[in-house]
């Protein structure tokens, strides 16, 4: 539930609609980001503001205005109660508007965009690391590398991995919950490309590892983080295909996102069979992102 939203650039109630003209609804014409916010400042401004770059060119958007974005970021989350301000899950929406003729886009489009705060509790705030069992979805990335990369509305792939993995809690009232607290996800030729809301890393023999994506899933924001901090720690991380046998082989195994940061796997179930794995450094290493985060915040 959403503390607060805005509508390009003003606060609006919750019963204010968008145009169901909007080809955002219409044809997922658009993109956006989802970003932590604490006490009034960002955790990494620059890497969410290069997503929406890159997609808004991608897309063929006009060229975005960063400052009236930030103006609006800032209008939408002080309108929240200084209860909520430590922890608050923010999402930039980003549609090319109404116009244009079916499929085809207006050649000078009014874009709208949309903030919508909501408050989000992290145990890594309170200095607990959040450890993962995990699962492999049955659901499985289409390719489409003119799309790879950018979080674009369409994200159907993680809506029918995220129903895959409901399961009844209590049947009589309709009530489910997530088997696992993550799954893993292949493209179509069995290639591993992400988590259902978050990039993977595995590591093994000293060596971190993260899959390519330049035919399927979203380019992560929190990995780009990850990667500046493992080579200012001396280390490195490579970019090559993963398959499940990896995953079986692996030390360690870590999913991570702009709002959870860090989560180390400690148990991987696949047709019955258990994997286990240590979690000593990734642990180590969601501490120092955490920290490298909160030493860089931007303030609205």
């Amino acid at each position: 539930m959403s503390l607060a939203m805005s509508l390009n650039g003003h606060v609006v109630s919750k019963g204010t609609a968008l145009s169901l003209q909007d080809r955002g609804l219409h044809y997922g014409d658009g993109f956006f980001t989802t970003l932590w916010v604490t006490n009034q400042q960002i955790a990494n401004w620059a890497g969410h503001w290069q997503r929406l770059e890159q997609a808004a060119k991608a897309l063929g958007f006009p060229v975005l205005n960063e400052q009236a974005i930030l103006e609006q970021l800032k209008k939408t989350v002080t309108d929240v109660g200084a209860e909520y301000q430590q922890s608050l899950r923010v999402k930039i929406l980003i549609t090319r508007g109404i116009g244009g003729q079916g499929y085809i886009p207006a050649s000078k489009p009014n874009l709208n965009t949309i903030c919508l705060v909501s408050p989000v509790d992290l145990p890594i705030v309170k200095g607990k690391v959040t450890l993962l069992n995990i699962g492999l979805s049955p659901i499985q990335w289409g390719k489409q590398p003119l799309l790879a990369g950018i979080k674009h509305l369409n994200r159907l792939e993680n809506v029918l991995a995220q129903q895959a993995n409901q399961v009844l809690k209590t049947p009589q009232a309709h009530v489910s919950m997530s088997k696992y607290d993550e799954c893993i996800m292949q493209d179509i030729e069995q290639n591993i490309i992400s988590g259902m809301q978050s990039a993977i890393c595995i590591l093994h023999k000293g060596i971190f590892t993260t899959p390519s994506i330049i035919t399927a899933g979203v380019q992560s924001t929190a990995l780009a983080q990850v990667a500046r901090l493992l080579s200012a720690q001396g280390k490195a991380m490579q970019v090559e295909p993963l398959t499940l046998h990896d995953i079986e082989m692996a030390d360690e195994v870590f999913f991570c996102n702009a709002i959870r940061g860090i989560m180390p796997v400690i148990q991987y179930e696949d047709s019955g069979r258990i994997f286990r794995f240590t979690s000593s450094i990734s642990t180590q290493l969601a501490l120092d992102y955490h920290a490298q985060q909160m030493s860089a915040l931007v303030s609205l």
